[in-house]
């Protein structure tokens, strides 16, 4: 059987894209309920009520970060064959939701929020931030030193 997109507007899977040689991963719906309708909810089609086991979301409707690329092959012989690569699979994460729509209201394609610094930036920023703090106390210990000596100086 054939699968396509349930996605309104989305011809992934019909007879037209299939010429244009292009092949889409499709999804299918969670087992979990709460995910399930989740991902309902997401994709806006009037007929929900009419969902069944053979709905299919393709992968255009989900951010690459909601995918991870696991290594499958482990074959030696395999391994060989692609000078030591391996194979990696392109696998939807458990909890990805789709929230790509393209030709339906802005709206309805939320926009992922910025990611955060990393934690090797925020390390570098705490360094230099303890070299200064090391500079700081180097210069109050010779001032120290200064201001003594200049004291037994005078006396």
């Amino acid at each position: 059987m054939g699968y396509k997109c349930s996605v309104p507007n989305c011809k992934t899977g019909y007879a037209s894209e299939k010429r244009e040689g292009h092949t889409k991963s499709l999804y299918r719906f969670p087992y979990d309920h709460e995910l399930r309708r989740k991902w309902l909810r997401a994709i806006n089609r009037e007929d929900i009520d009419r969902y069944t086991d053979n709905w299919r979301v393709c992968a255009d409707h989900f951010h690459e970060e909601d995918f991870v690329y696991e290594s499958q092959d482990s074959h030696i012989a395999r391994i060989k064959q692609r000078d030591g690569k391996t194979l990696k699979v392109k696998k939807l994460k458990s909890c990805a939701i789709p929230s790509i729509f393209k030709g339906q209201p802005s709206y309805l394609s939320p926009v992922l929020s910025t990611k955060r610094r990393t934690t090797s930036s925020s390390q570098s920023r705490l360094e230099n931030e303890n070299l200064r703090i090391q500079h700081y106390e180097e210069d109050s210990s010779r001032e120290k030193k200064f201001m003594t000596s200049t004291i037994y100086l005078r006396s």
